[in-house]
């Protein structure tokens, strides 16, 4: 079995490769996002720290590897989005641009609750609903998006 078979150990190498970074920005901080974790007045807990850390480059990798997917996807099974991009009529940033639209990466946020009662397009919420943003459906709203894209 190579490196890569294990995703047990893989993510106690990930760990430990933290641990490491902590622990050296603790004797040199730096202006990196670790030093300032390192250094700040809450007090965190190397462990704290690297969960932190490991939470960081989830949601960082996560959205950009959809997006790249989602973006080779539409160029292979949507002609109008690849005759636009191969014809030149779009350019990468208009095209990346587009993607988010059409098939973001996001496609939900994270649950937000209400703090009190309120409307949302003619909805009562009540305080302690739950609330998650669709960025997906949002983004096929006929108002925003011509309906000939979606």
């Amino acid at each position: 079995a190579g490196e890569g078979d294990d995703p047990v150990a893989a993510y106690g190498r990930v760990g430990d490769r933290l641990r490491q970074l902590v622990k050296d920005k603790r004797a040199a901080p730096g202006p990196d996002v670790t030093s300032r974790m390192v250094t700040h007045g809450a007090g965190l807990t190397d462990e704290e720290i690297v969960q932190d850390l490991i939470s960081v480059i989830a949601a960082a990798q996560q959205p950009t590897a959809n997006w790249i997917c989602n973006t080779l996807r539409l160029l292979l099974t949507d002609e109008r989005f690849a005759v636009n991009v191969s014809g030149g009529r779009l350019s990468v940033g208009e095209a990346l641009n587009e993607v988010l639209w059409l098939d973001t990466p996001t496609q939900n946020f994270i649950g937000r609750w209400a703090v009190r009662d309120t409307q949302l397009g003619g909805r009562h919420i009540r305080a302690g609903d739950c609330l998650v943003l669709g960025l997906a459906a949002a983004n096929t709203d006929p108002e925003i998006w011509p309906e000939s894209y979606v």
